[in-house]
């Protein structure tokens, strides 16, 4: 654990200006809790999930015109040279609202014809929480049950994520990749903030 706190401090003078990471990966893959880790470590890197509030839930197209707002202030971000984290990014969240309404292809399509089109910004760097989808379903259900909450995706829906994930990232994403193999039952988020830095370091 010493070897732990070391990296950590040494993440502090990790030079990151300018750069927008992703964190990616299923529901309940422990993104939120590793983005607020490393936002603790790192007081000069921004999240817009930190700092935007829910405006949208109640409105049409709620995940739209979030991702929307989301995308303006990543780039007032950067153009002010600041770095960013964010839960996810526009291409990844259509893909997985296309698996919630069942319309995976179409969404798939329309991601790959963005991508190719330059029309949104690209990530310069993608941390993926790679995390079996059995594993996420059981985190779901316990945090869910805690909250009191309905289930968000169904076993099912979590395998096509899944799936979608590994052929995004292995075959079409352009930018570089992290790929962190996460278990939140096994590992702590400082276990995995070191193997993040290190991985970092070789960028």
């Amino acid at each position: 654990m010493a070897a732990v706190q070391d990296s950590l401090q040494e993440m502090k003078k990790l030079r990151l200006s300018n750069r927008l990471m992703a964190f990616e990966g299923l529901t309940c893959s422990g993104k939120t809790t590793l983005i607020q880790e490393f936002s603790k470590v790192r007081e000069d890197v921004i999240s817009p999930e930190l700092a935007l509030v829910d405006e949208d839930r109640d409105s049409d197209f709620p995940f739209l015109r979030a991702e929307l707002r989301r995308t303006k202030f990543i780039d007032d971000c950067l153009a002010k040279q600041k770095s960013v984290v964010s839960d996810r990014f526009f291409l990844s969240t259509i893909v997985v609202e296309g698996v919630k309404t069942n319309h995976t292809q179409l969404f798939r399509k329309r991601v790959y014809e963005m991508l190719e089109s330059n029309l949104v910004r690209i990530p310069s760097t993608v941390v993926w929480l790679v995390t079996e989808p059995q594993t996420a379903y059981r985190r779901q259900f316990e945090r869910n049950a805690l909250l009191r909450r309905e289930h968000s995706f169904s076993m099912k829906s979590l395998e096509q994520v899944s799936l979608l994930y590994n052929d995004f990232f292995t075959h079409l994403y352009p930018g570089n990749i992290i790929r962190l193999k996460t278990d939140p039952f096994r590992h702590t988020p400082e276990e995995y903030l070191d193997i993040l830095f290190k991985e970092l370091i070789k960028l």
